[in-house]
């Protein structure tokens, strides 16, 4: 059963369905509009071995993560044996140093 859930899980379309996408088969969407943004957006990207990667003008790229992945990185480092109950800003940053990055990030640290 644990297989299972997990094939359910990297299945589950997220925010970075249509990135990955596009860089691995270059599949956009009927919409011409949403395509252009897709473009756009995937120049900020890249994708390795199945895992996508936002690149950072100021350090190593960032690990593209799901909604669920997201919420479990700031409950533990928030809160976590390594957490110090940080603010908004500062968890954001703190995250970006651990090397995860999602487009909600700022929105979800100040929650």
């Amino acid at each position: 059963p644990l297989n299972e859930e997990v094939s359910a899980i990297e299945e589950e379309e997220t925010w970075m369905t249509p990135i990955v996408w596009y860089l691995k088969d270059d599949i956009l969407s009927e919409n011409r509009n949403e395509s252009k943004k897709i473009k756009k957006q995937a120049a900020r990207y890249c994708l390795s071995q199945g895992v996508l990667y936002r690149r950072s003008f100021a350090g190593p790229y960032l690990r593209c993560v799901t909604p669920r992945e997201a919420a479990r990185i700031l409950v533990e480092l928030h809160e976590g044996d390594c957490g110090s109950h940080s603010s908004g800003r500062s968890l954001v940053l703190r995250t970006k140093r651990a090397g995860y990055y999602w487009p909600t990030m700022a929105e979800e640290a100040n929650k």
